[in-house]
């Protein structure tokens, strides 16, 4: 064999070497730096405005995100993301491919904050749990709620004037905000959400002739007289029931929402509370309250939609079946429910 040939047989296993150098960079460039569920093995990293590529990768390299900052160079290179990276706040994975991590680089996350808003909750609760989670400030979020402009809600039109004028519509529900997030985007994400919610029950509120005003009053009552999910129905017929008759609503939970705005709960209702001046007092005023006395979810809005078809004008609270109700269609049948539930009530203080 001479000479040439040999050089010949060297110049192609070194093409073949180099081929599958390059083979084997690409891979290493193209799939995840670790085999980790990308779901649980994310690590946050701060992207710093003005970052180049190089910086970018050696943030990457120093958080274990990805192995070599070289390959990600020429990925980014060769797929065009160079110069579409942004800064940022990210949560990232040594699990994710390297196209992944490049894709999440260029959408600009930022920091993220989630609050719930229990069910049931009022608009003064609503501000008091904010703020201890230290994500308001309680006075700037309450003056919003009386004076923001919000004209753009339209289920808004009929709701009432001053400190309730939000009551039952800031919507329960669990978010996700920015960090920077203000007082007004906490309002507006909840309204925006009680929006998209009614507007599947609207067209049932129109059919039945009732405003959004008095539809959500209703699921406001029902949410806090209704403890167990399958009585909403029930408790919503008695409301319908005793309008149709003309008799108060006489419902504990609306003067529950009036000791709760005076500072005084305790935790049966008493005669002086029935005699509470104010038109939400439903012993004292006939039919609906004046509006919400909380922000009802979405399961009362149908029940207040959707009531159960019976005679029943009463209930009482029975503790035979947990915090469920014995609901009755004449009066005598209340005092006789009435009169079971108190003597268990004597038997537990007896204890």
């Amino acid at each position: 064999m001479n000479k040439f040939k040999i050089f010949l047989i060297l110049l192609l296993l070194m093409a073949i070497a180099a081929l599958g150098g390059y083979q084997y960079f690409l891979g290493g460039m193209n799939g995840p730096y670790k085999d980790v569920n990308p779901a649980t093995s994310l690590v946050e990293i701060d992207i710093p405005s003005g970052s180049s590529t190089v910086g970018i990768a050696e943030i990457l390299v120093n958080n274990g995100i990805i192995k070599d900052v070289l390959q990600f160079r020429v990925f980014s290179r060769f797929n065009d993301y160079d110069g579409k990276y942004q800064a940022g706040h990210y949560k990232l994975s040594p699990g994710m491919t390297t196209k992944e991590i490049a894709d999440a680089l260029c959408m600009g996350q930022i920091r993220e904050l989630s609050f719930t808003i229990p069910e049931g909750y009022t608009t003064g609760k609503i501000a008091d749990k904010l703020s201890l989670e230290g994500l308001i400030n309680k006075e700037r979020f309450l003056d919003l709620v009386v004076n923001g402009d919000y004209s753009e809600y339209e289920f808004l039109s009929g709701a009432v004037e001053g400190q309730h004028r939000l009551e039952g519509y800031l919507f329960p529900e669990t978010y996700f905000l920015s960090e920077d997030a203000t007082e007004e985007d906490f309002i507006r994400v909840m309204l925006d959400h009680f929006g998209e919610i009614w507007d599947k029950y609207k067209d049932r509120a129109s059919d039945l002739g009732l405003s959004t005003n008095d539809v959500i009053t209703m699921a406001s009552l029902i949410e806090r007289e209704a403890a167990i999910p399958e009585e909403r129905p029930l408790v919503s017929s008695v409301i319908y029931n005793r309008l149709e008759e003309g008799m108060p609503l006489q419902m504990d939970a609306s003067l529950d929402f009036l000791l709760e705005l005076m500072g005084d709960n305790h935790q049966y209702i008493t005669f002086d509370d029935m005699a509470i001046d104010s038109p939400y007092n439903t012993y004292q005023n006939p039919g609906l309250p004046p509006g919400p006395i909380a922000c009802p979810g979405e399961m009362c809005i149908e029940a207040a939609l959707y009531p159960a078809e019976t005679n029943y004008l009463y209930y009482v609270k029975t503790t035979d079946q947990g915090w469920g109700m014995t609901f009755c269609e004449t009066y005598e049948e209340f005092l006789v429910a009435k009169e079971a539930w108190e003597a268990t009530i004597e038997e537990d203080d007896g204890d």
